[in-house]
C-alpha cells in the first residue's frame, strides 16, 4: 500500500491503492495530489515503477535517477539521447558536472573511469 491512499483508475473505475502496471511503457503511478493513476507523473515529481507502491515521488530512492524525459525513476540513464547518472542529486544529466568523467559503459557520472576506458582531456599542447 502506498501511505494509505486510494487512487482513482479510470481503466477499470474503480479506487485502487496500488495503480496498474499493464498500460503504457511503464505502466501508471498513483498521483497523490489528485489521487487518481496518471500515465505521467506532474512535472517536478517521477514515476517510482522499480517498487510495489507505484506512486509519483518528488525525488527518486537512492541509486535510482529521476529522467527528466520519461519523468520516472529509472535504475540506468537512457542511452539515446544519452543521459548520465549523476549521483550528488541522483539525476539523469546530458554533461557530467566538472571534475567527474561519463561512461558509456555504466551511464554514470564517475571520478575516475572504469577499467579499460580512458578520459578524454583538452591537454593538446
Amino acid at each position: 500500500m502506498s501511505a494509505g491512499y486510494l487512487y482513482a483508475d479510470y481503466s477499470t473505475r474503480l479506487c485502487v491503492y496500488r495503480c496498474p502496471d499493464d498500460f503504457g511503457p511503464y505502466g501508471t503511478f498513483g498521483d497523490n495530489t489528485t489521487n487518481t493513476c496518471v500515465y505521467r507523473c506532474p512535472p517536478g515529481s517521477f514515476g517510482d515503477w522499480q517498487t510495489a507502491e507505484r506512486y509519483c515521488v518528488a525525488v527518486c530512492k537512492a541509486g535510482t535517477f529521476a529522467d527528466e524525459l520519461t519523468q520516472t525513476c529509472v535504475s540506468k540513464c537512457p542511452a539515446s539521447p544519452p543521459y548520465f547518472g549523476e549521483t550528488t542529486n541522483w539525476t539523469c544529466v546530458k554533461n557530467c558536472p566538472a571534475g567527474t568523467w561519463a561512461s558509456a559503459a555504466t551511464r554514470t557520472c564517475g571520478s575516475t573511469c572504469p577499467p579499460g576506458q580512458f578520459r578524454l582531456t583538452d591537454d593538446r599542447t
